[in-house]
């Protein structure tokens, strides 16, 4: 199993952006990116994210699927 690079942010504008910016910039999966706060967090089907400073975690994962509908995944790691 390959281990998975992290990439920790004090403050970034959303996780989820990081990661993307990262796939753009041909960076290899999988990866992790956390911050201690964000300014512009997204959820699901880009709704806004809220979390307290230094009282929630900001994680968005990044990996390569082929799969197109993981549309439920996030409920499921939620329960998890």
């Amino acid at each position: 199993m390959s281990q998975i690079k992290i990439f920790k942010f004090k403050i970034c504008e959303s996780t989820q952006s990081e990661a993307f910016k990262l796939f753009q910039n041909n960076e290899q999966a999988p990866f992790a990116v956390v911050a201690d706060e964000q300014t512009s967090g997204k959820g699901r089907l880009d709704r806004e994210w809220l979390m307290q400073k230094d009282s929630s975690l900001a994680l968005s994962l990044g990996w390569r699927t082929k799969r197109r509908d993981l549309s439920g995944l996030s409920l499921v790691i939620g329960l998890g």
